[in-house]
């Protein structure tokens, strides 16, 4: 889900109850009281191992009492979990494969309404599997952080411990840095249309992501191992705007070390 968060909220205190059954089919609708989802509660914020088994995908559901921000994220350290979060009447809200590796994550980017919500749980390989599944309230500002921490959401400012401001790039630019867990940036402005290079690189063996977006947090581009390296390289024509340029770690890489992220501009000949 790729996130463009500019309000701000503070959520209250919300109930949380899941049921947990198998359904007769995709988008089923989310009857209060049904015996089809059962009675069972657990604590919010809990971790629920789930069961699926193909070919229909396991049914959830929780209560909101009040509006709120919700993040669910599914684990498994081999299946391909996936997501699908719907309303009461059965109408899809948000759905995810593959966020973070092949893992499954959900952040609303509007707060949801009070009310009852749906959750359907699978595996894209169709494989039976336990998968771990995790619900939560959030602030906005979590969401957002955690998106930018990921390089997938703008920087909040142009400068900062892990984002470098460019200004106008008009030829090159290049930002070394030791990257570890947490996304590094470059934030430049376009003055014209032009053509850009954009590179991760390293040559510590970090396996680099490289994203690219525009100043609304939307992601143009994004690459992983280009050719036959582990670094990372967009290139990408951009109009007058702002932009910035992320470079991360590949999901859970625990390979650290000295990065740089190269920037070079280039103009269309005139005839």
């Amino acid at each position: 889900m790729k996130l463009s968060l500019h309000r701000r909220l503070t959520v209250g205190a919300a109930s949380f109850l899941m049921g947990v059954s198998i359904s007769s089919g995709a988008h089923a609708m989310c009857v209060a009281d049904s015996e089809v989802f059962g009675g069972s509660a657990i604590t919010f914020g809990e971790n629920v191992e789930i069961g699926v088994a193909p070919p229909q995908p396991a049914n959830y559901w929780f209560d909101l009492d009040v509006d709120a921000f919700v993040q669910i994220k599914a684990s498994h350290n081999a299946a391909d979990p996936y997501l699908r979060l719907m309303n009461e009447d059965g109408a899809i809200i948000a759905a995810n494969d593959d966020y973070d590796g092949l893992n499954a994550q959900i952040d609303t980017s509007e707060a949801l309404e009070a009310g009852r919500y749906c959750l359907e749980v699978d595996d894209v390989n169709g494989g039976t599997d336990t998968i771990s599944v995790t619900a939560v309230l959030i602030d906005e500002t979590q969401v957002e952080m955690q998106a930018i921490n990921m390089g997938k959401a703008f920087p909040l400012s142009r400068t900062g411990e892990t984002v470098t401001d460019a200004g106008v790039l008009r030829t090159k630019f290049t930002s070394n840095f030791y990257l570890v867990d947490e996304a590094n940036w470059v934030v430049f402005d376009v003055e014209e249309p032009s053509l850009f290079d954009i590179r991760a690189r390293s040559y510590e063996g970090v396996d680099t992501v490289l994203r690219v977006l525009d100043s609304e947090g939307r992601i143009l581009e994004e690459n992983d191992d280009y050719g036959d390296s582990e670094n990372s390289r967009v290139i990408i024509e951009l109009q007058p705007g702002t932009y910035a340029a992320s470079a991360t770690t590949y999901d859970d890489s625990e390979v650290f070390g000295e990065t740089q992220l190269f920037i070079e501009r280039f103009i269309r000949a005139t005839e």
